[in-house]
């Protein structure tokens, strides 16, 4: 995940989601190093509900704020949210029976790279349009 060196190209506006989402990509990085390195079982575990607790906290963030300024892919948004929780869930249950595996490593990296490039390019960058035309409504409310 760390060949997301352009990390502005993910901003959409808002302090504390482009933050977040800076910490999940590089909370991204350091899961699939952890895989490729094949730690310990039990630290790639503890390391995927950190990460998904990290995500579920920044979802809700981001949830609310789509909420906030109306947006129209609202619910295209947590649709894909709980399909990012629910991807974590299975490599959860991948690594409990199967342990660290390069296969496992390589599939997740695709995996979660075509998710981020794709929901924050898609989906978070509309709260950079609604941003744009509400910004006081979030300054005041955040």
């Amino acid at each position: 995940m760390s060949s997301y060196d352009n990390i502005q190209y993910y901003q959409i506006g808002d302090e504390t989601i482009d933050n977040q989402h800076q910490g999940l990509l590089e909370a991204l990085g350091r899961y699939i190093e952890k895989i490729r390195k094949r730690v310990k079982t039990s630290e790639l575990l503890t390391f995927t509900d950190f990460l998904k607790q990290y995500a579920l906290d920044h979802f809700t963030d981001e949830e609310m704020l789509m909420a906030k300024l109306n947006c129209q892919v609202k619910e295209q948004n947590e649709k894909e949210h709980n399909q990012f929780i629910e991807r974590l869930c299975e490599a959860r249950n991948t690594l409990q029976v199967r342990g660290a595996t390069p296969q496992l490593a390589k599939q997740l990296h695709s995996d979660l790279r075509l998710w981020f490039i794709g929901h924050i390019g898609r989906i978070d960058k509309e709260m950079s349009t609604a941003l744009g035309s509400q910004p006081k409504l979030v300054k005041q409310n955040r």
